[in-house]
């Protein structure tokens, strides 16, 4: 399993509102999320700015290439259909198994690594 994320920062110059803002912001990702079947939302932590916006999103994949293609054509979609500029943008594909290594479920109670006996997990612990 291969896991894409990407984040963009984007100028959008005709903005004069924060209404305006978030009507770009929203026809974008749906257009994006219908396009590519992907996860996407603006995640800037000042929402409140008129003109710029970062967008993040994540795809999953069984193939590393293809997730790096679907988040560049992501990038390409934007830059193409959007009446906005990227200032910035960031793109990187994770491995599933740097995320969860050798780490199995047997089932909700039971915790094991691969080759190892299993482990009772606390119930409690989040």
């Amino acid at each position: 399993m291969y896991i894409g994320v990407g984040r963009v920062y984007i100028y959008i110059p005709e903005s004069r509102s924060l209404k305006d803002r978030r009507k770009v912001v929203k026809s974008l990702c749906s257009k994006i999320e219908n396009r590519f079947n992907v996860s996407i939302s603006d995640v800037g932590e000042d929402l409140t700015l008129k003109k710029e916006v970062e967008i993040g999103f994540s795809v999953v994949s069984n193939n590393e290439t293809h997730a790096k293609v679907m988040l560049e054509s992501i990038i390409e979609f934007i830059e193409e259909r959007c009446n906005c500029e990227i200032q910035h943008y960031d793109i990187e594909v994770i491995s599933g198994d740097m995320l969860f290594g050798n780490l199995c479920f047997k089932n909700k109670e039971e915790l094991y690594y691969e080759k190892e006996w299993p482990i009772k997990v606390d119930k409690n612990y989040r």
